[in-house]
């Protein structure tokens, strides 16, 4: 779950088990109560349940199932009959070699301070909603919580359990072995037996493919979520890493091991894929002209959620048929590799309201977008780095790919081009002046990284003031400097700005920008003709404003 929410769950993809990225962002809400600790299970019948805390008290845990891994349904808060119980935490699957199935949970009789004691609940149907009678974990009934079961086998000893599980006295992780589920267990390794400290919880251990072990776990006092690795049999660990991605913005999960197919297939798209095309007047989806008239709205500056898809049907109310969203590369991201895509910060909430009001919809995450932002959406910590920002300084484009890697895995399941949504066009940067040779190897990367990414639809740059920089390479303008774009897109403010706190700024002439535009060089010799840099592709305004920005005492543009 989310560290900045208790009752939505969301699920995280990653291929090294080291790097995660978003797979479905708070994508499911229980009809009541929390979701705090949920556990994953890959179940025989195709589905995926998860099994989560529902309340800090009470007597029940919960139990929603997905085919999909985005739409869950609820299916029943399985209430333990166990006398005096007072508190059911972290439930966790857990599959024995004989196909059974079993959930591991944490119960007290003496409120939220204890002491704990682990349970086996074994599932008596394949709806996994009805359980036998709790069974305690002998052994483990000294304050233990977050118990997390593997099966290890055959070693010297043949098969056995094992555990990791927190002794909530010293709030570290002990490991423990028994002959069978239930006990009797035998703590083999306590305190910080391992080197990952105290005052950690919520360990999920996953095996690797040379045949050692993984195991993840949540330093709750600072923040960090951290793993760690195994290779002889769970008995020495390498020393602890941050786990890249999601540290810092995600609490106490589980994680299981699927085969890419297994994952692909379930989360594929089920809407019929479309084509993007263009000629010079406009673009074509699946070969039918269609006129894109857009507004741009900046989730970042309205952080409220709820208020979110009251601008977006005002916009198709005014006849609008897409929106453009800028991404605040900075507002997602504290610290280099922690990325926050929850609450007022869940972007994909916001590309999911525009698609469900039937809008197009223009990606424009940056890495640099302007948008008077600081540092222009840069995050802060950026500007540690000492190399030259949109270049292609090495660190730069490290960082750069980072993000890219996060908010490209949203933006890729919302392609129109493969049926999952309604994106149709995403910028890779914006007003890039400069067109040296180190500026063309950076749009290079950007655009490459793209689409190895996974982003199929138009690219295209933002020009700033009309200049005919990164047009596509097929464009026939004499004066046009091409890049990495499918379309040519431009900026123009006509409507003037604010001069003083007491003049209003006079208005601009407008010149026609579009297919009969001048192309007459101005006095620095520099042609900003608008469309006619990209004789071939559509115009394309990506920014024009009837006025500029007011400031504190101005009156108005």
């Amino acid at each position: 779950f989310n560290a900045t929410s208790q009752d939505k769950l969301s699920l995280f993809s990653s291929y090294d088990g080291i790097t995660f990225t978003s797979l479905a962002s708070e994508t499911y809400q229980p009809p009541k109560g929390l979701l705090r600790d949920p556990s994953i299970l890959h179940a025989a019948d195709g589905f995926y349940y998860i099994a989560y805390t529902t309340g800090w008290d009470g007597q029940t845990f919960g139990v929603a199932r997905s085919r999909d891994l985005k739409t869950w349904e609820h299916l029943s808060d399985v209430t333990i009959a166990l006398p005096g119980l007072t508190n059911v935490w972290a439930p966790e699957w857990f599959r024995d070699s004989d196909g059974s199935v079993s959930i591991v949970v944490s119960l007290s009789t003496g409120g939220t301070k204890g002491p704990f004691a682990a349970y086996a609940l074994k599932a008596t149907d394949a709806t996994l909603t009805h359980f036998g009678p709790p069974q305690v974990m002998r052994g483990l009934e000294n304050n233990h919580i977050d118990t997390f079961p593997v099966k290890i086998g055959p070693i010297k000893d043949n098969n056995r359990y094992v555990v990791i599980t927190k002794n909530e006295t010293d709030k570290t992780l002990e490991l423990a072995t028994a002959p069978n589920l239930t006990g009797p267990w035998t703590i083999e390794k306590t305190g910080n037996w391992a080197g990952w400290g105290d005052w950690i919880e919520g360990p999920a251990l996953v095996p690797l493919q040379d045949g050692g072990w993984r195991i993840y776990f949540d330093d709750y006092k600072t923040k960090h979520y951290w793993y760690s690795d195994s290779s002889d049999g769970l008995k020495t660990w390498t020393p602890r890493k941050e786990l890249g991605g999601v540290s810092g913005a995600v609490r106490h999960f589980t994680v299981i091991k699927e085969a890419t197919k297994v994952v692909e297939a379930a989360t594929a798209p089920k809407a019929r894929p479309a084509k993007i095309s263009w000629d010079r007047r406009s673009l074509m989806i699946d070969d039918k002209r269609v006129m894109i008239w857009s507004g741009e709205f900046h989730p970042f500056r309205l952080p409220s959620p709820s208020l979110w898809r009251d601008v977006l049907q005002k916009m198709k109310a005014t006849g609008y048929n897409a929106v453009t969203f800028y991404f605040d590369w900075g507002y997602h991201s504290a610290a280099p590799d922690a990325y926050d895509f929850s609450g007022v910060r869940n972007m994909e909430r916001a590309i999911q309201m525009a698609e469900d009001e039937g809008l197009y919809v223009i990606i424009r995450p940056g890495p640099y977008v302007n948008a008077e932002l600081t540092m222009g959406g840069f995050p802060g910590w950026l500007a540690r780095q000492k190399s030259l920002a949109r270049s292609d300084a090495p660190d730069y484009l490290a960082a750069v790919d980072e993000w890219q890697t996060q908010i490209d895995a949203i933006v890729a399941r919302h392609q129109i081009t493969d049926g999952g949504g309604k994106v149709i066009a995403y910028q890779i940067e914006n007003e890039l002046g400069d067109t040296s040779d180190s500026r063309k190897r950076y749009m290079e990367h950007l655009a490459d990284k793209v689409r190895a990414d996974g982003i199929t639809v138009p690219l295209f740059h933002n020009s700033a003031g009309r200049l005919p920089n990164w047009t596509p390479p097929t464009s026939t303008a004499s004066f046009a400097v091409p890049g990495p774009t499918d379309l040519y897109a431009f900026d123009g403010y006509p409507g003037g700005g604010c001069n003083g706190t007491t003049e209003i700024g006079k208005p601009n002439m407008v010149p026609n920008w579009g297919l009969y535009g001048d192309t007459t060089p101005d006095a620095k010799g520099l042609v900003k003709a608008g469309a006619l840099a990209s004789p071939n592709t559509p115009g394309f305004a990506a920014e024009i404003g009837g006025g500029w920005f007011d400031f504190w005492g101005s009156q108005g543009t």
